[in-house]
């Protein structure tokens, strides 16, 4: 049995304009896959992978361990993404750009019982409102959008991203006192197959252990997780292979 997603400790991204990925991925191993429409998918191919990757799931029965990233709220794609995917048996939905309790509670509601939402916090304005954001019934995790939220706050961090691990540890409290789950941590890209050292957080050695997640040529994008032991290392790490 797969891990619910409040205990996963693995997440592999799958462009969801890359239909032919899909099934490897959930044969992969990781505790769940996230097909994602956002970053992955370019603007003039968001409708058509949406409905790729709708067809796909009518046709392939309900996916337990499959989520879908899902367009931003105030993105044009947004309505449909939530109106298609909100009708098909999946695990749930990532929200990235998550800002505002009261968007992640329609949603929720929208979904229903029996599915997850995960909120991706990527700027000032998500930052700034995590406590609410977790404790909105249906999240069942925030997860830290790293990156993103060094351009929204006109940051550029050191590679062990110090400066940042105020925001990591009000993510930890957010968490603990919504009582849900630890949250999920920001990424680092590393392409397999060449012979590069592959680091994950504080210059710690982040191997996967297998090459499993190699696709020649490419990169897929694999976000590990790290077990939580301490508070300090309550969330949970996102590794990107």
């Amino acid at each position: 049995m797969a891990p619910h997603i409040t205990t996963a400790s693995s997440y592999l991204f799958v462009p969801a304009n890359r239909p032919e990925r899909y099934a490897k991925a959930l044969e992969s191993g990781a505790d769940a896959v996230i097909v994602d429409l956002e970053d992955a998918v370019a603007l003039p191919q968001k409708e058509e992978a949406r409905a790729t990757l709708a067809r796909w799931l009518r046709g392939n029965g309900p996916q337990p361990r499959l989520w879908v990233r899902i367009n931003a709220a105030d993105t044009v794609w947004h309505g449909d993404d939530l109106l298609t995917f909100s009708a098909l048996s999946m695990a749930g939905i990532v929200l990235p750009k998550a800002e505002e309790a009261k968007t992640l509670s329609s949603i929720a509601r929208r979904l229903g019982p029996g599915r997850g939402l995960i909120a991706l916090i990527e700027s000032a304005a998500g930052l700034a409102a995590m406590r609410e954001i977790a404790a909105v019934p249906g999240v069942q995790r925030l997860a830290f959008g790293s990156i993103d939220a060094q351009v929204d706050l006109g940051m550029q961090c050191g590679p062990e991203e110090e400066e940042l691990m105020h925001f990591r540890m009000e993510m930890v409290m957010a968490s603990r006192l919504a009582g849900i789950a630890p949250p999920i941590d920001g990424e680092w890209e590393v392409c397999w197959g060449s012979e590069d050292a592959v680091y994950g957080g504080g210059g710690t050695p982040a191997i996967w252990p297998d090459g499993e997640w190699n696709i020649p040529g490419e990169c897929a994008i694999v976000l590990r997780g790290v077990p939580r032991r301490t508070p300090a290392e309550g969330a949970v790490r996102r590794r990107t292979a």
